[in-house]
């Protein structure tokens, strides 16, 4: 896990190093909302989960952007339709393939609302940019504790304000 992480952090430092360019430097808003199936062994226990973020996208060349978000994410039971929340804070990379598909990888903690856990959060995804200011993407959302793995697929629509 250290090691991925290490990675992670050393391919943002290399795109970020790259992007010195004439391009303008910009700093945006974003919030986004999605739903998804559990996936994996969390689908025996779980049938979908609701997330919502908020974050910031600064912009720094015309295919890289960085991202770091705060959000909150519920994983609905399937016996007795109760769940487990999570709090997560992820940071990650955005690259823009075309003016219109981008992918993107994000990082981050996320804390179990019920007992405190801290949660390592894997987050790849991809999606399609309509304009300026809205995007649908699809992702895997993995929160990873003790070998204890509570997945899913999101499917996302943010808006940039």
């Amino acid at each position: 896990m250290k090691k991925h992480f290490l990675l992670f952090l050393m391919l943002i430092c290399t795109l970020f190093c790259d992007a010195q360019s004439a391009h303008e430097k910009k700093t945006n808003f974003f919030a986004e909302a999605g739903i998804g199936p559990a996936t994996g062994v969390s689908r025996l226990v779980y049938t979908k989960f609701l997330n919502v973020r908020g974050g910031v996208i600064y912009s720094a060349s015309e295919k890289v952007d960085l991202l770091g978000s705060l959000g909150y994410v519920y994983f609905l039971r399937r016996k007795n339709k109760t769940g487990v929340s999570f709090v997560p804070l992820t940071a990650g990379v955005d690259y823009k393939m075309s003016s219109k598909v981008f992918i993107e990888m994000q990082m981050g903690g996320a804390f179990l609302t019920e007992d405190k856990t801290l949660y390592f959060i894997i987050e790849p995804g991809g999606g399609f940019q309509f304009d300026n200011h809205n995007a649908l993407r699809a992702s895997y959302d993995g929160f990873v504790t003790n070998g204890l793995v509570i997945g899913g697929i999101s499917f996302t629509y943010r808006h940039t304000f």
